[in-house]
This record gives C-alpha cells, structure tokens and sequence, in this order.
C-alpha cells in the first residue's frame, strides 16, 4: 500500500513539475513577445525623435545664407548627421523616405558652392521638402490655428482676466505645433508677433484697473506705532524703501541670496541699478584691477577694507534659508564681472551649520518671525500669474515655490524658483521674492533674481 502510494505521489509531482515548467515556458514566450513588441515601439518611437531632430538641422541649414557659406567640406554639421543615422540603426532616413546621402550632398554642395543656389542643390532641397512634408494631422493642427479667424480679443472687456486667459490658451497651441513641427516655423513665427504686443497690452489694462486697491491693500501694511515687531519693521522699510537706490544692499530690508558659489555664503544685488553700492565700489581696487582687461575676467573681486571703514562693530546680518534662520556677519564686498551678467557681492562670515545649509533665500537686517510652510494653492495661484510666454529670454518666473510667511499678517508668502527634479537655482534665473495672495489677487512686494542664462549677451 504504501509503494502505491509513493508512486501516486511521485506520479503526480513529475506531472506538476512538467506542468509548471511549460507554464513558465508559456509565460516566458509571452513576456518575449511582449518585450518584442515594447523594443520595437520604443525603437520606432526613437527613430521619430530623431527625424524630428533631423527636420530641424535640415530647416536650420535652409533659414540661413550665412549658416550656409559657412559649410565646409569636412563640417561638424555633416558628422552631426551620421550620428544621427548611425544611432537609428540606419533606418532613420529610409523608413521616413528620405535619403541620408541627398541631404549629405546637400550640404557638401552648398559648402563648394559657398552656399549659393544652384540647379543641383534646389533639385535635392525640392525632394528633400516633399518627402518631410506636413502628413495629414500635422496639416489639420496647422489649418485650425492659421485659419481660426474668430479669435479676437476686447481691450474693453471689465473681465479683463478672462482676455488674457484667452490669449495666453492660444499662444500654448501656437507654440507646441511650432516645438512639435520645425517644417512650418517660418509660417507659425508671425502669430507669436500678432498675439504678444496684446498680451502685454491686456497686462498694463489689468494693472492699471487693479492699482487703487492694490495701493489700498500696500498701505493698509504700513504701521506708525512706536512699539513694532520685526515683521512690521520689515514691511514698513521695505514698502517706504522701494525705489530708494542710495542704501547699500546690506542697508535694505531684504536682499537675496544665491546658492551659486562653493564655499561661499553672500548677499547679491545683480539686476538693480544701485548708486550706494556703486560709490562704495569706488572706495576699492576694483576700476584698477580691470582697467587694463580687454574681455571680462569671469571671476569675483573682493575687499575687506571697505567693510571695516563702514562699521566701528562687525556688520550683523541674519540669513534665512527655507527651514531655518542662521546669525552672521559681512566681512568682505566686491563684484563678480562677467561676459553675460555681472553682480555685487557681499560675502559674509560662516561656521559649520552655515557652510553645510544648502538652501538659502534672503539676507535681512531684521530677526524675522516666519513659519515654514509650503502652501501648494499659493503656489498655482502666483505661477498662474506669470505664463511662459512672450519673453525673449528663457526665465524661472513661473516656477515659484512658497516656503515661508510672515506672521502676523494674512497672505504674505515668502518664494524661490524651482524647476522640477533640481537643485535649488539650478535654473536660469534663480529668484526670490514675497508676495501678498489672496484668490487670484497677487501683489508683488518685493523680489530679486540672478540671470545665469546670460540674457545680456543676446
């Protein structure tokens, strides 16, 4: 009985195993498969990346006569272009019916040429046009927003915001068919010309019908008591110091700072003009050591004693990060000069907790009362009203995030930029600012930026 047994039993384990290994035969089949079909839609998906890189050198080297006299026979450009075959598995340009060496050619006869037409390089542009042109859904986005004729805005509409809402919708379709389709740039740029002189128009309406209570809202934060908090210290300096450019920026009620240097904690001004700062510059080395410079050095200089002269006491400042609050002293100032964007400087004195503190925002005279907080609806609501639109620079002003408020007033949000995935001012224009916030009222009480993009060079 029992040999019975263990037989049955060793039967039926034979018949599992063979069972579970054909399973895992059937679902590694299956996976295969699967992984198959994913490859070649991810491979395919590359492959439409890459044409789309593709149609925009090909658009670049059409746009320009002097892009095109500049070609050699031996360019980078033209070694650009293999790459972009070779990564494709050489498939790019047959699969989209366009011939790699036409192209190649192209650019090798405009470079002989000296980038002058000729039958042989207007021949190629032609089939090289037909086979990158528009396919249906490309022609049907296009036609829907050159031939929308009822778009209209009303300068005198008291909903103003709702205009502007209008125009900014219209220029994110305009502006993701002229990202998505480098074939009809040229016919896309003149909307972007037509939409953003009144965008900017509908902005100075808006501000001009909200300014009374604007200035109301500004006034109502001032206070004449004689006994005050530090917070109402603060705004009352920083709302009656607005356009006063003599104090020095370590003076002023708030001044930003910048994680951009190693090793390195200071105060900035960058983008305002400051004759306080300015005349103090003159008391240093500084007119001397770049006198004889033909390109800016790219580099930091720094005096100390120019601060010493100043101040019988070490100058006392408070640095605030967005969690915490560290006590320092400024030691040295100066002025970083590059080729692009240039800054003043004030380095201050650190120690251990401040040299490791990574994140901080703003340089105040005044020992602030904050929490720490940030408020995601604030967020969208300041963001809303900065759209990436219509700059001629890339810029972070639609990317703020709160990280403080003030206590003892409603709706005072302290913000830096962020972008998503960075570091802080890791951006192209890192930024810090407050702001009043109430539903979609938001006032602008102070804010600073630093242009690393180099918007000055262009």
């Amino acid at each position: 009985m029992k040999k019975i047994i263990i037989l049955i039993l060793t039967l039926f384990g034979l018949f599992s195993f063979s069972s579970c290994q054909s399973k895992k035969k059937e679902s590694s089949e299956t996976n295969a498969a699967n992984l198959e079909i994913d490859i070649g839609k991810v491979k395919y998906e590359r492959i439409d990346t890459l044409f789309t890189e593709f149609k925009y050198r090909y658009h670049q080297l059409m746009s320009s006569p002097y892009f095109r006299s500049s070609l050699k026979l031996d360019d980078s450009w033209i070694k650009d272009l293999e790459r972009l075959n070779q990564k494709s598995g050489h498939e790019l340009f047959n699969q989209k019916g366009v011939s790699f060496q036409l192209l190649k050619d192209l650019a090798l006869a405009y470079g002989r040429s000296k980038g002058l037409e000729t039958a042989y390089t207007i021949n190629i542009k032609r089939i090289i046009e037909n086979a990158i042109a528009l396919n249906e859904d490309e022609k049907r986005q296009y036609a829907t927003i050159i031939e929308s004729s009822d778009f209209e805005v009303n300068f005198l509409n008291p909903n103003i915001d709702s205009e502007i809402i209008k125009v900014v919708n219209r220029f994110r379709k305009i502006d993701k068919l002229y990202a998505d389709h480098y074939a009809i740039r040229d016919s896309i740029m003149p909307l972007f010309w037509e939409l953003c002189p009144k965008y900017f128009k509908l902005l100075v309406i808006r501000d001009s019908l909200r300014k009374p209570l604007i200035d109301s809202i500004i006034q109502s934060m001032v206070s004449n008591k004689l006994k005050m908090t530090n917070n109402q210290r603060l705004l009352n300096s920083l709302i009656t110091q607005m356009s006063d450019t003599s104090l020095i920026t370590i003076e002023k009620a708030i001044a930003p700072v910048f994680n951009i240097k190693k090793n390195s904690i200071g105060i900035y001004n960058s983008g305002n003009y400051n004759s306080g700062d300015e005349k103090l510059l003159r008391k240093t080395g500084f007119f001397s050591e770049i006198r004889n410079e033909m390109i800016p050095s790219q580099k930091i200089y720094l005096y100390q004693n120019v601060i010493d002269s100043l101040y019988v006491n070490p100058k006392r400042v408070f640095l605030y990060s967005n969690k915490n609050m560290y006590e320092s002293t400024v030691k040295k100032f100066g002025k970083y000069i590059g080729e692009c964007f240039e800054y003043y400087y004030y380095e201050c004195n650190t120690n251990s907790a401040i040299i490791n503190e990574k994140e901080f925002m703003f340089a105040s005279p005044f020992k602030l009362d904050l929490t720490y907080v940030n408020d995601s609806k604030a967020d969208s609501l300041i963001n809303s009203n900065f759209p990436n639109l219509c700059y001629d620079c890339p810029n972070s002003w639609h990317m703020h995030k709160t990280f403080a408020k003030l206590n003892g007033f409603e709706n005072l949000y302290f913000t830096y930029s962020v972008e998503s995935g960075k570091e802080i001012d890791d951006t192209y224009t890192p930024l810090r600012a407050l702001y009043y916030v109430k539903n979609n009222l938001i006032i602008k009480l102070w804010s600073d930026s630093i242009d690393l993009f180099g918007c000055g060079c262009l």
